[in-house]
């Protein structure tokens, strides 16, 4: 610099307006606190747009979304307003983003920040426009997360919960909770059909046991009646041979008879001649 000027060749030396952006933020950045330093990460991250193969660039992003939750709003707007005055920061609306895209692309701290976990800034990222948009369609569950998305998110805010804003810590609770509910439901849709399965188990036990019975008691009658079958024709046999036992019998005592009337007529004649030789 000459007179408090900056000359071309000291310009040329600095890399240019992306190399006197990039001081301008590193010099801001290491007057702050470590906690300022905490949030101005932040508020960097998630004014950056991820390039999908492509460069990175400028993100434009309310300023309650730069809010952590359980950050001080105080601390996040004093933050926010050193930026500002730095000029690396622009609001407006409600809103701010990156002043410019030169910051994204020369500054070599915040270029370690996007390179040292990409894949858990898109996890962020897209937690970040779900929320949103949960919130633009008046909090539909059918809106919330489910499923891998759900089980990413969680696993990324385990170790970054102090990253997220009211917003995103709403949805992401509220997309548990209708987990747990839908596998609340599904558990006692489970144990409504276990007990309906069991019920029917042992009605139809029951019913066999009725059955097992019915037919114990039918081949015991069965039994009975082929012994009684048995018997009756043992009786009737029986009584034939009876029968044919008294007919003979009767046979021969009406022979017997005859025999005996035979021999009283004999013997009467006998004597008749005995009487009539005697006179």
């Amino acid at each position: 610099q000459v007179g408090g000027r900056l000359t071309l060749a000291g310009y040329t030396a600095s890399g240019g307006v992306q190399g006197a952006i990039a001081k301008t933020a590193e010099s801001t950045y290491q007057r702050l606190t470590h906690e300022q330093q905490t949030i101005a990460r932040n508020i960097f991250l998630r004014l950056t747009e991820l390039g999908e193969g492509t460069e990175d660039t400028r993100r434009r992003a309310g300023l309650t979304e730069l809010v952590p939750h359980d950050a001080d709003s105080d601390a996040i707007k004093e933050v926010l307003q050193t930026l500002v005055e730095a000029r690396l920061i622009t609001t407006g609306q409600d809103e701010a983003e990156v002043a410019h895209e030169a910051l994204i692309r020369g500054w070599p701290t915040l270029h370690r920040w996007l390179e040292k976990n990409r894949d858990g800034l898109r996890v962020h990222r897209h937690l970040t426009d779900a929320a949103e948009e949960w919130l633009e369609l008046d909090q539909d569950p059918d809106a919330l997360y489910r499923g891998v998305r759900l089980a990413q998110a969680l696993e990324w805010a385990k170790d970054n919960e102090r990253q997220l804003n009211n917003l995103e810590q709403q949805f992401l609770e509220q997309s548990q909770s209708a987990l747990e509910e839908a596998e609340r439901q599904r558990e006692e849709a489970r144990q409504r059909e276990l007990t309906q399965a069991r019920q029917l188990a042992e009605a139809q036990s029951r019913r066999v046991a009725v059955v097992r019975r019915a037919l114990v008691g039918l081949g015991l009658l069965l039994l009975l009646t082929i012994i009684a079958t048995v018997i009756a024709f043992y009786q009737a046999a029986q009584a034939v041979r009876l029968r044919q036992a008294a007919e003979e019998a009767v046979a021969k005592l009406e022979a017997a008879q005859l025999w005996l009337e035979d021999n009283a007529v004999e013997a009467e004649k006998q004597r008749q001649d005995e009487r009539r030789s005697e006179r």
